[in-house]
């Protein structure tokens, strides 16, 4: 990536790729700096750690089988090693590479068998088709195709998301931010971390606003965790430029005084989006 600071396009891909872990160290660096510094691109690297949110919660981690990086690598060097224009030497080399991938997965993984071809397996007598899945081209396209689906998948996405009208950068220290807060035109605003916080057993995150001075602080959202929260402003108007936002640390069932009591964990002040 080369221009993303000014490029609107640029700037999605790259908050994209940042949220996803794909980012160069370079472009990473660079995003990391951007959500620091400007509310828009912070508010797009929250609008994709929403869309990505319920994705990754719905995928449970599962520990990598110590067997199973050994067993693609084999793979590779054995679809080399078969692949057309391969010697005869090499074709013999790779034996029975890999027998099947899927043994070295647990039991409640899926993974596509990799047999050699002519081996037994769900292929076997299949003809050309195990020789297809050996053929590094087919593979190429396949990963080809791969990605122009998730470009298209991305593109749809982008032109279907809603853009805030207002959005917050909440700091944790100067540089670091921690969350952001979206204000959009159909009343909804929204809490989106962008960091995690270990949260004590009986504490809670609490969510304020301050409108009015004279008013004091209003809570609007409470979380047990750090996560996408919609917050509730009552009968304050939408949020506004130059409104205060923080998260305090509070006791789980909120603030017993109706006003911050723990500490100030981030806070940051409403901007408008172009």
């Amino acid at each position: 990536m080369t221009e993303p600071a000014r490029d609107p396009a640029h700037r999605t891909v790259l908050a994209a790729e940042w949220v996803l872990g794909l980012a160069e160290a370079e472009d990473a660096a660079l995003a990391e700096r951007l959500a620091a510094d400007d509310a828009l691109f912070a508010a797009e690297v929250a609008h994709w750690r929403d869309r990505l949110a319920e994705l990754d919660a719905t995928a449970p981690e599962r520990p990598m089988p110590d067997r199973l990086w050994p067993a693609i690598e084999a793979g590779i060097a054995a679809a080399e090693r078969s692949a057309p224009g391969a010697t005869a030497a090499a074709r013999i080399e790779a034996g029975p590479v890999a027998e099947d991938i899927a043994a070295s997965a647990d039991a409640g993984g899926t993974v596509l068998p990799f047999r050699r071809p002519g081996g037994a397996g769900p292929d076997a007598g299949a003809g050309d088709r195990t020789g297809l899945w050996a053929n590094l081209k087919v593979w190429r396209g396949l990963a080809v195709a791969a990605s122009l689906v998730a470009a298209v998948a991305l593109s749809i996405a982008m032109r279907a998301a809603p853009r805030p009208e207002v959005v917050a950068v909440l700091l944790i220290e100067p540089g670091k931010p921690g969350a952001v807060v979206e204000a959009f035109a159909d009343g909804r605003v929204r809490l989106v971390p962008l960091t995690d916080l270990p949260v004590p057993a009986g504490r809670a995150l609490q969510v304020w606003t301050l409108q009015d001075k004279a008013q004091g602080p209003v809570p609007v959202g409470l979380t047990a965790r750090a996560r996408t929260l919609p917050l509730d402003l009552g009968t304050l108007p939408g949020p506004r430029p130059d409104q205060l936002f923080e998260i305090t640390l509070e006791p789980e069932t909120g603030s017993p005084t109706g006003r911050p009591t723990g500490p100030v964990l981030m806070k940051g002040l409403t901007s408008r989006t172009l």
